[in-house]
């Protein structure tokens, strides 16, 4: 057989297989992000680290996958910690939880990054996407660290004030006592949900002390931006369907939440079990119980001081919001906000759920979530580094 013979041949079988792969990854809604950045250095270096292809799971939509990612990410990552708890001002505590210790200390340099991972409301460190990102993270040689707000993770609750989504005073407690254990170490903040709200306000209100000292890099994954909008609209929703279900069994654990802590939180003044026990949204839980605990007027002031949008202008640091356009959660994007802050970057897909963004068929493998975030995290330690060695 003749070596044209053969070369065509083998044109043709590359081609077909390309052709199958492109109808594969059309038929399973294969996309690349929509990355809004402006024109500065950290805009061109997301475009070149971030613009990655993303293959949803495509028997999963988004609401299902934020379901399923709940259980598959469990199995998929084993997670041992080492818990520290840490005193606060007020007399409250909260949790570090540590991702594999005791290796990370034998393994790992004083000088290796720390990631400080936020969970979502209601959470803590044994949710599958802060395991997974935990993982991911001591895979780049990273020191990952989840940190459990006020009463969560199996945490007693010292105070009666109660976590929420705009106080950040344990935050800054939390990055306080990591940059006095590794003064030599750039810290990396990521935080999903809930814990997306807290890391956006964070950098804002750092960008005029020194309370980020140390922090290099930040990540908001699956921010609902607008915290009132998003109950508002969940609860609006038909009552058996995904989203509104969604949001119920996140007022069912704060209700568990908020029996399990009643001897302290039964202290506040107006407080009453019975209309707590009795909330199906979480605009009543916020309105009888975080409201209370945290010397709030309202609910609708606290959700502006909760929003996003004010503070995205504010940030310093570089900082990626991550999210999907099927997120239940998210209403309205931060366009405009990241194309005029030269330290924002957003990339956003068509699909990925909530605090999912499963991908491929069989999706037990690190997340599109995890992906971006890691990448992100790495592209800026580098430039970092390749300054610094200027």
């Amino acid at each position: 057989m003749s070596n044209r013979l053969v070369q065509h041949i083998q044109w043709h079988l590359e081609w077909n297989y390309q052709l199958i792969e492109e109808w594969v990854e059309w038929l399973a809604g294969k996309e690349l992000p929509r990355i809004t950045s402006s024109k500065g250095s950290l805009g061109e270096l997301a475009r070149n680290s971030l613009c990655r292809p993303y293959w949803p799971t495509p028997y999963l939509p988004g609401p299902l996958q934020t379901l399923v990612a709940v259980t598959l990410r469990n199995l998929a990552v084993q997670a041992r910690y080492q818990r520290t708890v840490v005193p606060t001002p007020d007399g409250g505590t909260f949790g570090l939880d540590w991702f594999r210790c005791e290796e990370a200390c034998q393994r790992l340099p004083d000088s290796a990054p720390v990631l400080l991972v936020l969970h979502s409301i209601t959470g803590n460190s044994n949710l599958g996407f802060v395991k997974s990102l935990c993982a991911a993270g001591y895979k780049q040689g990273w020191r990952p660290v989840a940190m459990l707000y006020r009463g969560c993770g199996g945490l007693s609750l010292e105070s009666p004030r109660v976590y929420s989504a705009n106080d950040t005073g344990d935050l800054q407690v939390a990055v306080a006592g990591l940059r006095t254990m590794y003064p030599d170490a750039p810290i990396l903040l990521a935080g999903f949900s809930m814990g997306a709200l807290l890391v956006t306000e964070f950098l804002a209100e750092a960008a005029s002390s020194t309370a980020a000292s140390g922090v290099v890099a930040a990540a908001a994954a699956s921010s609902p931006f607008d915290l009132g909008a998003a109950w508002k609209r969940m609860a609006a929703a038909f009552p058996i369907s995904i989203t509104f279900l969604s949001q119920y069994a996140i007022v069912l654990r704060w209700i568990h939440y908020a029996w399990r802590h009643w001897n302290q939180i039964k202290h506040l003044p107006g407080v009453s079990w019975h209309r707590i026990a009795a909330s199906y949204t979480m605009m009543h839980i916020d309105h009888e119980l975080t409201c209370k605990a945290n010397s709030i007027e309202n609910t609708d002031a606290y959700y502006e001081q909760a929003s996003s949008f004010q503070y995205i202008p504010k940030i310093k640091i570089p900082c990626l919001f991550q999210l999907a356009a099927d997120d239940p959660f998210v209403k309205q994007l931060p366009e405009t906000e990241s194309q005029q802050n030269d330290h924002t970057v957003m990339l956003a897909t068509k699909k990925g759920g909530h605090c999912a963004h499963l991908q491929g068929v069989i999706p037990f493998r690190p997340s599109y979530l995890d992906d971006g975030i890691v990448c992100f995290f790495t592209a800026v330690l580098r430039q970092k580094h390749a300054l610094k060695a200027e």
